[in-house]
């Protein structure tokens, strides 16, 4: 099981720049033990501390549900240790003029939802690279679209991120809190993405 991840992860990470698959290369931690919260099973969490990625007794089976939190966790990575703290103040000015609505405000409290509705946006950005990546260029075509039409701006920082070539220097006075992603929010993302490439 594990060698198999290993290569699942690998063939996720190719996606991404060098720089990018450097800094999540070797991040990811697989645990057997089932957490929950508030009722909910967590599927992975992001260790602002150690810059862990970890997933939870994951589901290799479902390689879409693995690429959702995988990608949404390598988010919180990102979002903390690549970015400039300039630039996330873009991205919240930029949350203030796109609603980003994925019931987020049901998982978490107010403060946590700029740094959660980055990582649906770098999750679905990913997505739209990985299927580009495999060859189904017109699924990736819808997911672009659609990401362009409902969240133009943040759209457009995740990929100009993306594409930079260094490492930004992150404030590292970021509120110790975790960040995780339950089963239930990695359905709306995949439902999300079925209903783009459905229509």
């Amino acid at each position: 099981m594990v060698t198999s991840l290993s290569k699942t992860i690998e063939r996720f990470l190719q996606i991404y720049p060098f720089p990018i698959q450097r800094l999540f290369r070797k991040s990811v931690i697989v645990s057997s033990e089932t957490r929950f919260r508030n009722g909910n099973r967590i599927e992975g969490s992001y260790d602002l501390e150690t810059g862990e990625v970890i997933l939870w007794n994951p589901n290799i089976t479902d390689q879409e549900g693995l690429f959702v939190v995988l990608t949404h966790e390598w988010g919180h990575k990102f979002y903390n240790e690549w970015i400039s703290t300039q630039d996330r103040g873009r991205w919240l000015q930029i949350r203030s003029e796109e609603r980003i609505d994925f019931s987020l405000d049901r998982f978490y409290p107010t403060i946590k939802l700029p740094e959660e509705e980055f990582c649906t946006i770098f999750c679905l950005v990913s997505k739209e690279l990985y299927l580009e990546k495999i060859g189904m260029s017109q699924q990736a075509k819808k997911i672009l679209g659609r990401l362009k039409e409902e969240f133009p701006k943040a759209t457009a920082l995740v990929l100009r991120q993306l594409n930079r070539s260094s490492k930004k220097t992150a404030s590292k006075l970021r509120p110790l809190h975790d960040r995780e992603i339950t089963h239930r929010e990695v359905e709306v993302i995949k439902s999300w993405i079925h209903k783009t490439i459905d229509e």
